[in-house]
């Protein structure tokens, strides 16, 4: 078990320098003669694609987990719409469309689920 976790570490730690390499060899042979910016060191480069990563992409753990809770939030929205009455149903399309939410019910009538 122990040497599959530093088999698992060890190729991380490669794969985050092959990574920064390559992140700054493009940005080094690019962007200083486009733009005019200064040449990046390994871990400049490995600083921006962590910061690039925080602010575009978002990790996958915490992106995994987003998607799980809004399942949650939509299976808990759907209990609560199942155990309404017809007239509280009305009730809360009617409020829904008031709030600007015309296209989302507008065929809500219909629907009997």
């Amino acid at each position: 078990m122990k040497s599959s976790l530093t088999k698992v570490i060890l190729k991380v730690l490669a794969a985050i320098g092959l990574f920064g390499l390559l992140t700054m060899w493009l940005w080094n042979m690019l962007l200083p003669d486009i733009f005019g910016l200064p040449e990046i060191s390994l871990f400049q480069s490995i600083g921006l694609l962590v910061l690039t990563r925080l602010l575009f992409g978002g990790f996958g753990v915490l992106r995994d987990m987003g998607h799980f809770m809004a399942r949650k939030e939509r299976q808990a929205i759907f209990a609560s719409w199942h155990s309404m009455t017809p007239e509280q149903r009305a009730e809360f399309i009617a409020r829904a469309r008031s709030r600007g939410g015309k296209k989302l019910f507008a065929n809500a009538e219909n629907a009997e689920e």
